[in-house]
């Protein structure tokens, strides 16, 4: 039995099918150069209300003495580093202790 050449495609996902879509949505968008001139007008007006949400974001929690993530990411790594030197200290503690011990 042969196999029809063409006909063995496996069916596209429907993420395939809806990249394709939004593709097709974008192209046809950008095609005018007036409509993608808009389009990036309005991608720089997000990123740029973006930048000052964030940045009233940060005022409103140093103001309400509020630690950030990012404070807070840093306490995380200052308590991590904390806790392996006191590890190292209670091991050369307990060597000192085990000599002293055995004379």
């Amino acid at each position: 039995m042969a196999e029809q050449q063409g006909t063995t495609r496996k069916p596209r996902s429907l993420r395939d099918k809806g990249l394709a879509a939004g593709l097709k949505v974008v192209s046809r968008v950008l095609d005018d150069p007036e409509r993608a001139k808009r389009v990036m007008e309005v991608v720089s007006q997000v990123q740029r209300g973006r930048a000052r949400l964030d940045q009233t974001a940060h005022r409103v929690l140093n103001a309400g003495n509020i630690p950030s993530l990012e404070d807070l990411e840093r306490i995380g790594r200052h308590v991590g580093a904390l806790r392996r030197e006191v590890r190292r200290l209670k091991t050369r503690l307990e060597a000192i202790r085990r000599r002293v011990e055995n004379g």
